[in-house]
């Protein structure tokens, strides 16, 4: 049975005061959360229930998924990769597997029939609160509605979806560990390739902090924990295309994932908006962004250069 997401196109509580807000904290700071219905919320939670169910059965039974190649692209690849193995696909892979399902195919588990259309729903949810994001933005930058889908879209045929599960080091949890005060990292700062990306954690509710992740501060260049996680709340961060789009007026943000005792094992959901590979990463026209001084490329071109960042070997 899949959830029908037609009322929340429309409506949300609040209305598009809820988005605009996002907006805007998205402009001054890069980062935002946003409150999801009851439905969304038992919806996430079924789902990051199957994603676990599957993370055991690929290691009980790993022919049972299929497996990402050694030689794979990251930024089209689709399957399972190893937390640090050889097909793990990126050096921010060492402490994590995870579930990659690449510009909208499909990803299946023979023996758990649930878990295709369980991730399938969950991006959908994802993509629903992108759409609201981006909508927003457009607001904000006083441009022609359905300006990011038309010019750069469907962004839903060519983003990238995330199940991810870290894999803790077993010294990171002693105490000997952190005599020095030191945060110990599980994902290293880094800024995200897409226009935004959604982020939802594996948490009942809605709660403080992020179960580690953490996000840089330009005012004060200080770590902060990002406000809140849970199936009830996404996190939205700016992406290094929007960023580039828009001349920094949307800053793409630092972030990185420390380990949090409090919260040991941590599941996240990640969808990344992308563009399409052919579109030309040119500035919305819009009164408020700088005159952009870039010659204009297609994002095929950019995420060629910048996949470079994410290499194993780097």
């Amino acid at each position: 049975m899949k959830m029908d997401l037609a009322p929340w196109q429309d409506h949300w509580q609040g209305g598009p005061a809820v988005w605009d807000q996002v907006a805007r904290e998205l402009r001054n700071t890069g980062v935002a959360t946003v409150a999801l219905p009851c439905a969304m919320e038992s919806w996430n939670a079924r789902a990051f229930q199957t994603a676990r169910a599957a993370f055991d059965m690929v290691h009980e039974t790993p022919s049972s998924v299929l497996w990402i190649p050694l030689d794979a692209n990251s930024s089209n690849a689709t399957g399972y990769h190893t937390a640090g193995g050889e097909n793990s696909l990126s050096r921010y892979n060492e402490h994590r597997e995870g579930f990659v399902v690449s510009d909208n195919q499909s990803l299946v588990i023979d023996t758990l029939p649930e878990f295709g259309d369980q991730m399938q729903q969950l991006s959908e949810i994802l993509h629903t609160i992108a759409d609201h994001t981006l909508e927003a933005i457009e607001r904000d930058l006083d441009i022609e509605p359905g300006w990011f889908q038309q010019k750069l879209g469907p962004t839903k045929s060519s983003s990238q979806f995330h199940v991810k599960r870290y894999v803790v080091p077993e010294h990171f949890s002693s105490s000997s560990s952190c005599h020095d005060n030191q945060p110990r990292i599980l994902l290293p700062k880094h800024t995200d390739p897409s226009l935004i990306s959604v982020i939802v954690h594996d948490a009942e509710g809605c709660n403080p902090g992020a179960m580690g992740l953490e996000y840089f501060n330009r005012l004060d260049h200080t770590w902060r924990p990002v406000p809140l996680h849970g199936h009830g709340v996404a996190v939205l961060l700016v992406g290094a295309v929007l960023s580039h789009l828009t001349g920094n007026t949307f800053p793409s943000i630092q972030h990185r994932v420390v380990y949090d005792e409090a919260n040991p094992e941590r599941i996240a959901a990640t969808l990344f908006v992308r563009p399409q590979l052919t579109a030309t990463l040119e500035g919305p026209p819009s009164d408020q962004l700088p005159a952009n001084q870039k010659r204009a490329i297609t994002f095929a071109t950019w995420i060629s250069r910048v996949s470079k960042n994410y290499s194993k070997g780097k």
